[in-house]
């Protein structure tokens, strides 16, 4: 009975009643549910989210507090220019969070913008320690172009973290408001206390900048002085990801500055509308401001229009709304008070500096830096929050009533006067310190600056309050909510269309592969440069190195494919793989760097030739998973049961190779002009920073994805069928397809699988499904009996297999664009005018073409072609890789013709032949690749069972994998058969003494063949569905 009571008691304990158990201001949990009180907000969410600000606050003090000092004494900008490039960039910072807000309050939500703020703070404050680096990894021999180059990377810097800040800073404050229920008194006490807390903890973190940040950037240098505050703050992203689940979540109204401009407008229109003297007559009681009424007054115009269409929010807003920009009205005189008072204040970072650096830093046998006289003021403000929060506000709430002891504005105000008094003070010191110095006494010390930075607030804060407004959550029809192709939402529940998936999601899908391509095509397309004027590598031996590597990287991404679909699934995969990049270029640009780092040059070349392929292999395995599973995670934010979304499906492949090439593009511009101008350490290490703010993009968009379920792995199946296939070789199919074995739609194993309609070619795997007199007698298994669904997925892999090879000769050909393009550019004039065209730069004209076709493909050809044939696409894939494949046979055909005057000419010893007669080829090249790229891609991937799409996606990769061995053994082989018997061969080190032309003649012969086969297997095909 007691045991009884007890279980009747802790019941009771665990079910609160309902209006005790949530909040009341209509906040959410992680998963989009009502939160509840006990489990998330209050002091248990703002503990992770004040040590996120106390990260952001050291991390961001610990630049700006001695920034002026670095921009004199480093950069050897003047007083005048320094103080005003400091305070400038702080005004940015202050500007920066009216955008985040909007951002944060409009679309994203505050925890999304302060992650994504967070990311791009980081990246900037390595670029502004990659500026203090530069000396030491660039030898100029100008110390103005270094200068000038420190500037350019530091204010990009500078600037990224005001945009992360933008994120930041308006978030993380109201943010943590946001953890307490304005409808639970003892939660709204808290809150007024969180204000308080919230700028202790800033004082704290700062307070440790102005001491033991500048002190390391005094004595350790400024690159360490300015890396650091890039980990801080990678920390304090950590803390703020960790609670996701104990937050609370303000649902978002839209843009709130949209709302704003409505009222303004209906306000307008109805200008000559008098408010009604029956206030009754609006929707709720109005405040004062009537010139702003006639927006809430309904007109006969506006009640003609309610009864035809919705109500015109340009034309007739609500109450609410107006009252919304009347508080912004009022407060606009207080807010340009407040904006003087930070006039103020914007000194202690500037001039307060700069005097100090004229005044005597001496303190005993101390030297102090002039920025570090900020820990005054950081102490101060520290000291007194605690007396004020426990000893001021509750003694004077005796005496006034107020929760808060005094108000908002008097507070303000006091501050006010403190700033005007540390004015003053500075004053006072600067005439002492000017008198001292024009009689040659001795230095006024520093300490006299002490009261000034005392009196001088680190921050008016102010408590204001915050009006929290319901959202009513749509809830649409249950079959038009949710997708139809069993795709899951991030919490692992069905995936809402208006919540999921579609173009929101594939932004930043897309931004990843721009990160991803701007990294790898950075490396790749001046690899042979660097291995054959860094390493000294032969002609051939460059070639075949970076067309192994390159094999590779479209090798792996079969086993990332496996990976995804058997196991991890394609999120996790490219988060993993995404780390191995990154980790494989630093290994990368470390290679360039060790002749810096170690004197002895005996082994340098072997020690950088290990260090590099090392890195190079951890690139290619960092690229497997993220190769076949970017392009298939993105195609999956689309429904295939919805028209319009597949036809964005079939946009969206275009738009994954455009993004691609937009990369491409600067990476053989900008990338190769830094690698070949300032040092291969810095361009093999920028592509590392660049493929982690992908990695960024790629996570903080993570609800916006939906995510389909793995089924294991997709290679046994297909063994599995093999195997029953060849244990029944004696077996004959029944000639009642019907009688093959397959599982009923209600069996839990095909739940949530698409099954594939029996063919009858093939005929020898339909033995797998045959069902025998043993198979009746004991379990199934299944090595031995199949399914139809998983025998139809292997008659697809083995129909596709033909014209998988004929696509992989293709890319046999596109290879020779890194290679044996680049090495015949290496023997042509590069003089362009006065400039020098790096010969890897010529790929530019194959990006520029298919950057330029992509959008008059997807928007002008695709809907003429549509009208013409009735197709979805256009034409179907097979028409489009055949025309791609066409053109790799005359790109070859143009480089052949090239090579042939280029030889013609160096032989009659004129001038070289201009670097500029490749353009053609490369367009060629740019051509093919929009046909056969994007179509080869679209076309493994809609022929592929559903659950072996990340799989067939590998396919296409793999054939670049094939084309790019066996563009290798083709160079090999060419160049061993044209080199015996003391002849130079085809493809020398000194290409006027061979014959590259016969070469491309072969490759353009070959590719014909090629396009033959194609067409004769293309049009034996059979078709999953119309492609």
């Amino acid at each position: 009975m007691a045991s009884s009571e007890q279980q009747e008691h802790a019941v009771a304990l665990l079910q609160p009643k309902v209006e005790e158990a949530y909040t009341t201001d209509g906040s959410l949990d992680i998963d989009g549910n009502p939160a509840l009180k006990h489990r998330t907000g209050g002091w248990r969410a703002c503990r992770s989210i004040l040590a996120t600000e106390f990260c952001y606050c050291l991390a961001y003090y610990g630049i700006m507090y001695n920034l002026v000092t670095y921009l004199t004494t480093v950069l050897h900008q003047s007083n005048v220019a320094a103080a005003k490039n400091v305070s400038t960039w702080q005004a940015t910072c202050f500007l920066t969070p009216l955008a985040g807000a909007v951002v944060a309050d409009s679309y994203w939500g505050r925890h999304r913008t302060m992650v994504v703020g967070c990311c791009v703070a980081v990246a900037g404050m390595l670029m502004a320690s990659l500026s203090a680096l530069l000396p030491q990894l660039i030898e100029s021999s100008s110390t103005l172009s270094m200068a000038s180059a420190q500037e350019i990377v530091l204010f990009l810097g500078l600037y990224m973290i005001a945009f992360g800040l933008g994120g930041l800073r308006p978030c993380l404050i109201s943010f943590g408001a946001d953890q307490f229920d304005a409808g639970d008194p003892s939660e709204l006490i808290s809150k007024g206390s969180y204000f308080n807390w919230y700028i202790f903890t800033m004082n704290c973190g700062s307070v440790i900048s102005t001491s033991g940040m500048v002190w390391v950037q005094d004595h350790y240098g400024w690159a360490l002085g300015l890396a650091i505050p890039a980990m801080i703050l990678a920390v304090g992203l950590s803390c703020l990801v960790a609670a996701s689940r104990a937050y609370r979540f303000q649902t978002t109204r839209g843009s709130p500055l949209t709302r704003v401009c409505q009222v303004v407008v209906a306000a307008v229109c109805k200008f000559n509308v008098a408010p009604p003297d029956d206030v009754s007559l609006l929707y709720e009681l109005p405040d004062d401001a009537s010139s702003m009424k006639g927006a809430a007054v309904v007109t006969a115009s506006d009640e003609e229009a309610a009864g035809a269409a919705l109500r015109n929010p340009w034309r007739l807003c609500v109450v609410t709304q107006v009252e919304e920009l009347k508080i912004f009205v009022r407060m606009l005189p207080l807010w340009a008070c407040i904006t003087f008072f930070y006039t103020g204040t914007a000194q202690v970072n500037s001039t307060f500096v700069e005097q100090g650096m004229a005044m005597d830093a001496r303190v005993g046998s101390l030297r102090v830096p002039p920025a570090s006289l900020l820990t005054f003021q950081m102490l101060t403000t520290i000291t007194l929050i605690p007396l004020y929060d426990r000893a001021f506000v509750p003694a004077v709430r005796r005496l006034t009533g107020r929760e808060k002891g005094i108000s908002e504005l008097m507070r303000i105000g006091g501050g006010l006067a403190m700033v005007v008094l540390a004015m003053a003070a500075a004053a006072l010191v600067e005439t002492k310190r000017v008198r001292a110095w024009q009689t040659a006494m001795e230095k006024t010390s520093i300490m006299w600056q002490v009261p000034q930075f005392v009196l001088a607030p680190a921050m008016a804060s102010t408590d204001t309050e915050q009006q929290e407004h319901a959202v009513a959550l749509l809830q649409p029809e249950v079959e038009e909510a949710y997708t139809t192709d069993g795709s899951l939402g991030v919490d692992g529940n069905p995936a809402m269309k208006h919540l999921t998936g579609g173009w929101r999601a594939c932004r930043p899908i897309l931004g990843t592969e721009f990160c991803y391509c701007l990294a790898y095509y950075g490396i790749t397309f001046n690899l042979v440069t660097y291995l054959t004027a860094e390493l000294h590598q032969s002609n051939v031996a460059a070639a075949n190195n970076v067309s192994t590597w390159q094999a590779t990287c479209f090798l792996t991404p079969l086993a990332g494919a496996v990976a995804a679909d058997s196991y991890w699934g394609r999120y996790r995969t490219m988060v993993v793989s995404c780390c191995i990049g990154v980790a494989g270029m630093l290994m990368a640009a470390l290679s360039a760097l060790l002749p810096l780092l170690i004197k002895d040059t005996s082994s340098m070349a072997s020690a950088q030739e290990i260090i590099l392929f090392l890195g190079l292999y951890m690139i290619a395995f960092g690229v497997g998973g993220l190769r076949p599973c970017l392009m298939s995670f993105g195609a999956d934010q689309f429904d295939d049961g919805d028209t319009s979304e597949r036809i964005s499906k079939g946009s969206y492949f275009n738009w994954y190779i455009f993004t691609m090439n937009c990369a491409s593009v600067i990476s053989t511009t900008a990338m190769v002009l830094v690698q070949d101008h300032y040092g291969w350490a810095l361009g093999l290490g920028i592509p590392a920073m660049v493929l982690a703010i992908g990695l960024s993009c790629l996570v903080a968009a993570s609800r916006e994805y939906r995510f389909q379920t793995t089924r294991g792995s997709p290679l046994t199946r297909v063994c599995q069928v093999a195997v029953a296939a060849v244990r029944k070789f004696n077996v004959a199919p029944p000639a009642d397809m019907a009688l093959l074995y397959d599982l009923p739609e209600d069996a839990s194993s095909m739940k949530g699988v698409q099954r594939i309609e029996h063919t009858a070619d093939l005929r020898f795997f339909d033995k797998a499904a045959v069902v025998t007199a043993s198979d009746e007698e004991a379990p199934r298994n299944p090595w031995r009996l199949c399914v139809v669904t998983q025998v139809e997925e292997l008659k697809i892999l083995v129909r596709m297999l033909p014209l998988w090879a004929c696509v992989a000769f293709y890319y046999t050909a596109t290879a020779q664009a890194n290679s044996t393009f680049v090495e015949q550019g290496m023997a042509m004039d590069t003089r362009v005018g006065s400039f020098h065209v790096p010969p890897a730069s010529l790929a530019t004209f194959q990006i520029i073409t298919t950057i330029v076709l992509i959008p008059l493909y997807d928007r002008a050809f695709v809907p003429a072609a549509r009208r013409l044939t009735g197709r979805e696409k256009g034409i179907s894939d097979l028409v489009r890789i055949g025309g791609g494949l066409a053109m790799a046979a005359l790109a070859m055909a143009a480089a052949a013709l090239v090579e042939t005057r280029r030889a013609r000419v160096a032989h009659a010893g004129m001038e070289p032949t201009s670097i500029l007669w490749q353009a053609p080829q490369y367009v060629l090249v740019g051509v093919g690749e929009l046909l056969a790229t994007v179509g080869q891609l679209d076309f493994f991937y809609s022929q592929a069972p559903p659950a072996m799409k990340t799989v067939c996606t590998a396919l296409g990769f793999i054939s670049v994998a094939a084309g790019e061995y066996l563009s290798s053994l083709v160079v090999t082989a060419v160049s061993w058969a044209t080199a015996t018997g003391g002849r130079p061969g085809w493809i020398p080190d000194d290409l006027n003494e061979g014959h590259l032309d016969r070469f491309f003649w072969m490759m353009a012969g070959l590719g014909c063949l090629n396009l033959v086969a194609f067409t004769s297997c293309a049009m034996r095909y059979k078709s999953r569905k119309d492609c």
